[in-house]
């Protein structure tokens, strides 16, 4: 494997690790209570965190413009 290409591969690993480790989170709109990024409803006052698209029936975060899986607008 060429010097670059080996270099490359270790910082896109690196990117990875970092996203994995990160606390990402959803803010819910109702109570302004951070949420682990998996949840559906919110962990303190139970509002829904998610929109769910017409067409796909893809869920969604709930403040989505598009759908994240065909793309339809909301």
């Amino acid at each position: 494997m060429a010097k670059e290409t080996f270099g490359g591969v270790k910082e896109i690993t690196k990117a990875v690790q970092a996203g994995q480790n990160s606390k990402a989170s959803l803010t819910c709109q109702g109570c302004l209570k951070q949420n682990p990024s998996n949840s559906k409803f919110c962990n303190e006052c139970g509002k829904s965190l998610v929109q769910i698209c017409g067409k796909c029936n893809h869920e969604n975060v709930k403040d989505a413009r598009f759908c994240n899986d065909c793309g339809s607008s909301f």
